[in-house]
């Protein structure tokens, strides 16, 4: 029989601690993941590169949170109670540990954790983000698995396959204990509804050409819903509006009836600054304002969002864009100064520059959304090259008159409590930025009461204003 030497038990300690504080940390993470997602801010939100809830909402994190049912922060909760158990039962019985399975557990864990973590930095910055909150998870994790390799240094992978099946079955226990709260956070705003839009936009949502055979009941709402109304009495606008609402799954139904009510309870904006460009038809009976910065990625998706609303909202709507550059050396409202901010406001400036001719404006800052990742003050006046000449755009943007303009937006930003970009006014109210619900705020010209809306279930708990 094979004698195993016992493990030390500071190591084991300070596994069982680490693994704790991972556990905990990621647990306070996925708290704050659920506040962004019910329309909140996180303690790491920020602008630009540096913001958490652009990581929980990139490509990865949506794919991840689609595909296991439970998001990123959830995997990290999830390594972290694996962590804590293996190690526990390390330091429970240190004498047998090695003959259990239990080292090469640790090591396999120690691995996947390093690994992960390894992973998710790449990504995120790949992506172009980085979040603030996720450094505590890498350190601890990585802390972690350090001392796993070094605590049970010269003893590799003994008992593999008792190692393998003790790493099973505590992956597959804390998946299952995870894996209800993780089908109840909700997804990401940008993934919520984008399939309905996307079918909306092509045509292939019209609730006026059923499929043969019988029709499919809509769900039932869980009570009387507080929005049912009259039509527009525009048989587009109200075919359009049943469209979206058939589309929406369950998740995006529940959210819309929650920032119905948010909109329908706020207050009316303190000052609604009078347009210096205006985009779309002013016919439509809906004005929508917004503040942007041009390192903002949540507004380059809003106004990639808001050009296809226009383009298929019957009646249309207009758009009229402020600016609020996120940075001290422009903005007054802004204390901090950093390498981003002559890039920020030389964008900002320039499309103030634009803004006497409208069609220019709008592709100027569609090329700077597009370009944010490699936008540099020389890349802004190459990409907008071709829409006005060089020596006559630096003037513009040295003019005080410019400064003047981007002050005035600033002002009106801060008399509405800009708190983050983008800030969004509908018809002179605030509005979550969420393409579902402005489409149909567009369709009933701000109006919360029509007939589709009495499929959505009622709202939780949302009954205070959005601030």
């Amino acid at each position: 029989m094979t004698t195993h030497p016992p493990l030390a038990k500071r190591p084991l300690i300070a596994l069982v601690a680490l693994a704790a504080g991972s556990a905990l940390w990621a647990l306070f993470l996925w708290g704050q993941l659920m506040l962004v997602r019910s329309g909140g801010t996180a303690f790491c939100a920020a602008e630009g590169t540096v913001d958490c809830a652009s990581v929980w909402d990139s490509p990865l994190a949506v794919a991840v949170h689609a595909w296991t049912r439970v998001p990123v922060a959830g995997w990290g909760l999830m390594w972290g109670l694996m962590a804590f158990a293996v190690s526990l039962a390390a330091l429970g019985d240190p004498d047998r540990a090695v003959g259990r399975g239990l080292v090469t557990s640790l090591r396999l864990i120690a691995v996947a954790g390093a690994a992960s973590v390894v992973g998710l930095l790449v990504a995120s910055i790949a992506a172009g983000h980085i979040c603030t909150g996720c450094i505590g998870t890498y350190l601890l994790v990585g802390a972690w698995s350090a001392i796993a390799f070094v605590g049970t240094k010269g003893l590799g992978f003994p008992e593999p396959q008792r190692g393998a099946v003790v790493t099973g079955v505590a992956l597959l226990a804390s998946y299952l204990a995870l894996l209800y709260p993780g089908g109840q956070t909700p997804r990401s705003l940008q993934s919520l509804g984008k399939d309905a839009m996307a079918k909306v936009a092509d045509g292939k949502g019209a609730v006026d050409k059923p499929a043969p055979g019988p029709a499919k009941p809509e769900p039932a709402p869980q009570g009387p819903s507080p929005f049912d109304g009259p039509g527009t009495g525009d048989p587009a606008r109200d075919e359009a509006l049943d469209a979206l609402i058939a589309e929406l799954p369950p998740e995006a139904r529940q959210l819309m009836s929650d920032f119905l009510l948010e909109y329908e309870n706020v207050k009316p904006a303190a000052q609604v600054p009078p347009p210096r460009v205006a985009l779309g038809d002013p016919s439509g009976g809906t004005r929508v304002v917004d503040w942007t910065d041009p390192l903002c990625p949540h507004c380059a998706d809003l106004h990639a969002a808001l050009d296809e609303l226009r383009r298929i909202t019957p009646g249309g709507f207009t758009t009229e864009p402020h600016l609020f550059p996120l940075d001290g050396l422009c903005n007054s409202a802004v204390e901090r100064k950093n390498e981003s901010g002559e890039v920020r406001c030389l964008a900002s400036k320039a499309l103030v520059c634009l803004e006497g001719e409208p069609d220019k404006f709008a592709l100027g800052q569609k090329v700077i959304f597009e370009n944010q990742a490699e936008l540099t003050p020389q890349k802004v006046f190459e990409l907008l090259r071709p829409l006005t000449e060089r020596r006559a755009l630096e003037a513009c943007i040295a003019s005080p008159a410019t400064q003047q303009k981007l002050d005035a937006d600033i002002a009106a930003g801060r008399a509405n409590g800009l708190e983050g970009t983008p800030l969004v006014l509908l018809n002179g109210r605030e509005v979550k930025p969420w393409p579902p619900l402005i489409y149909a705020l567009a369709l009933t010209q701000g109006k919360t009461k029509h007939s589709a809306f009495k499929v959505l279930p009622p709202p939780k708990g949302r009954a205070g204003p959005v601030r």
